[in-house]
C-alpha cells in the first residue's frame, strides 16, 4: 500500500539521479526485460546487492565531475574554421570525418543531461539571426561532415558518417539541403547495403566485426525509417526513389547481419569454452553479439517475408555472450585485449598502428547504449574498474593555436587510446568516445537507482504499464487523518 510519505520519499530519493526524463534507449523494452528479469542482483564477483543506493550515489557523482569537464575538453578540438572536430587542432588541414562524427555522436549521448547546452547551439546555423555565435552550431558540424572529403573505399568512415547523420534529430530537410549532399547520401546507402555478409562467404568476412556492427548500424536505423513511413517522409524521399526495393535491400542486410553475428558469437564462446586462446577474441565477441542483438530487434518490424523464417532472439545466448566479455576484463587496468583490427588488411600510409584497433571505451560505450540498465547491475564492478582508468587517464598538452604564429599556444585536454604512446597526447577522437561512454554509464547507473527506488517501494515503471494520471486524480481532495488520531483537526 502507498502512503503519501512514502510516495513523498521515492520521490525525494528518485530525484537525487533523475532530473528530467531517462532516455527511451535506456528504458525496460518489452523484450529487454524479458532478456534480464530472472538475473540475480550480483556483480561479477558474486557479491550480492554490492551496489547499494549509497555506492551508486557515488559512482553517479564521480560520473557528474567527467560528465561536466566534456564541453571544454570537446571543445578543445573544435577548429572553427573548419566548423568541425579535429584529431588535433591544426594537424590536418580539413575536415576529419572520423573524428568529427565520434563528436557528435557524444553531444547526442550527453545531450539529456544538458551538460552541453552551454556550448552548444543544438537547432539553425550560426548564420541564422537571433544565433548566438559563441556556440558551436550543432546544424554546422553536420554539414562540414557531409561537405567533407569522405573516402569511398574506406567502409569504416563510410558507415559512421551515415549513421551519424541519420541518428541525429535535425531536420533533415535542411541538412540535406542541396542535390550534391542528397546524392552524397544514396551513395553512402548503396555503398553500406552493398557491404552486407554473404552467406556464400561463410567465416571468410571481408570486413572486421567492427565495421560489421556499423554497417548494421545503418540497417537498423534505415529499418527504422520505413516502418514509420508518413513521419519521416522527407527522410525516406532522400535516401531512396524506390520504397520497395530499400525494404527488400534492408530485411535482406538486417536477416545476413543477425545470421553471420550470431555464428560468430557462438564461435567465440566456443573457443573460450575449450580454453582456445589462440582464436579466442573479445572484442569479436562483444561486436557480434552487438550485431547480433541490433538485427534481431529491427527484424522484428520488417514486413518482407523471409525464407527461411528468422528465429527470435535467444536470451541465453545474449547473456552468456555479455557475461563472457565482462569475465575478459583485465584486472590490472580495467581494460581488454586489443583483439581484432579495425581494417583486416592495413595498407594506408601515414597512419599511426596504434590507431588500427578498436579503443575498448568505445566498446563498452556502445553496450550501453544497446542494451537495458539491468543487464549491467551484474557487471557494475567491471564498468567501475574501466572508470577508474578513465580518472588515471586524464593528459594536457600544449599545442601551437595558429599554424602561421607559432608564439600562441593552447592546451587541449582529453584521453588517448591505449593502443597509443602517452607521448601521443590526447585524441580527439578517443576523448569523445571516453565522453561518450562517461554520459552513457552515467544515464546506466541512474536507470539502475530508479529501478531500486521502485522495486523498493513496489512501485510500477511508467516504460511497463504506461503512465497512469487516473491514480494521481485519486489523491485530489482526500481526506487524511493524524496517525493514532481521529482525523479531525
Amino acid at each position: 500500500m502507498w502512503t503519501l510519505a512514502s510516495l513523498g520519499l521515492c520521490f525525494i530519493r528518485s530525484e537525487a539521479f533523475l532530473f528530467g526524463r531517462l532516455p527511451q534507449a535506456h528504458q525496460t523494452t518489452a523484450i529487454a526485460s524479458s532478456f534480464y528479469r530472472n538475473n540475480n542482483i550480483n556483480d561479477s564477483n558474486g557479491n550480492n546487492d554490492a551496489f547499494d543506493f549509497d555506492r551508486l550515489s557515488g559512482l553517479n557523482k564521480r560520473l557528474q565531475v567527467l560528465e561536466e569537464v566534456g564541453p571544454d575538453y570537446l571543445g578543445d578540438f573544435y577548429e572553427p574554421r573548419y566548423r568541425s572536430f579535429s584529431v588535433k587542432p591544426g594537424l590536418a588541414g580539413k575536415v576529419s570525418v572520423t573524428t568529427s562524427c565520434y563528436a557528435i555522436l557524444a553531444l547526442l549521448a550527453g545531450r539529456s543531461s544538458g551538460v552541453y547546452d552551454s556550448v552548444i547551439q543544438w537547432s539553425g546555423t550560426s548564420s541564422d539571426v537571433g544565433t548566438d555565435d559563441s556556440k558551436i552550431s550543432f546544424q554546422n558540424a553536420l554539414q562540414a561532415v557531409i561537405g567533407s572529403e569522405w573516402r569511398q573505399d574506406d567502409l569504416f568512415q563510410v558507415s559512421i558518417l551515415l549513421y551519424t547523420l541519420l541518428k541525429t534529430s535535425s531536420d533533415q530537410t535542411l541538412l540535406f539541403s542541396t542535390d550534391q549532399s542528397k546524392d552524397a547520401i544514396r551513395e553512402c546507402l548503396a555503398i553500406v547495403i552493398g557491404a552486407r555478409p554473404k552467406r556464400r562467404l561463410g567465416i571468410q568476412q571481408p570486413l572486421s566485426d567492427y565495421i560489421t556492427f556499423h554497417c548494421t548500424n545503418v540497417y537498423t536505423l534505415v529499418q527504422s525509417i520505413l516502418v514509420n513511413p508518413h513521419e519521416q517522409k522527407s527522410t525516406l524521399d532522400i535516401l531512396t526513389s524506390d520504397t520497395t526495393q530499400l525494404e527488400r535491400d534492408i530485411s535482406i542486410a538486417l536477416d545476413r547481419s543477425a545470421e553471420t553475428a550470431c555464428n560468430e558469437l557462438c564461435r567465440q564462446l566456443a573457443y573460450r569454452t575449450s580454453n582456445d586462446s589462440t582464436n579466442f577474441d573479445s572484442i569479436r565477441l562483444a561486436y557480434s553479439l552487438l550485431s547480433y542483438v541490433k538485427a534481431k530487434k529491427s527484424l522484428v518490424s520488417t514486413t518482407i517475408p523471409i525464407e527461411p523464417s528468422p528465429r527470435p532472439l535467444n536470451i541465453k545466448l545474449v547473456t552468456a555472450g555479455l557475461d563472457a566479455f565482462f569475465e575478459e576484463q583485465n584486472h590490472v587496468d580495467g581494460l581488454w585485449d586489443k583483439g581484432q583490427p579495425i581494417y583486416k588488411s592495413f595498407r594506408r600510409q601515414g597512419r599511426n598502428v596504434g590507431n588500427a584497433f578498436v579503443f575498448v571505451v568505445d566498446t563498452c560505450a556502445s553496450l550501453l547504449e544497446e542494451m537495458p540498465a539491468e543487464a549491467f547491475r551484474p557487471h557494475l564492478s567491471k564498468l567501475e574498474r574501466t572508470l577508474e582508468w578513465i580518472e588515471g587517464h586524464q593528459c594536457a598538452e600544449t599545442i601551437p593555436q595558429d599554424e602561421e604564429d607559432y608564439k600562441v599556444s593552447k592546451t587541449i585536454r582529453g584521453w588517448s587510446s591505449n593502443h597509443l604512446s602517452s607521448e601521443e597526447g590526447p585524441m580527439g577522437w578517443s576523448t569523445a568516445q571516453v565522453l561518450r561512454y562517461i554520459s552513457l554509464m552515467r544515464q546506466t547507473i541512474r536507470q539502475i537507482s530508479h529501478n531500486d527506488v521502485l522495486r523498493e517501494f513496489k512501485g510500477i515503471a511508467h516504460s511497463q504499464k504506461g503512465p497512469k494520471p487516473e491514480g494521481w486524480n485519486m489523491l485530489l481532495d482526500s481526506d487524511l487523518g493524524l496517525s493514532g488520531g481521529s482525523g479531525e483537526y
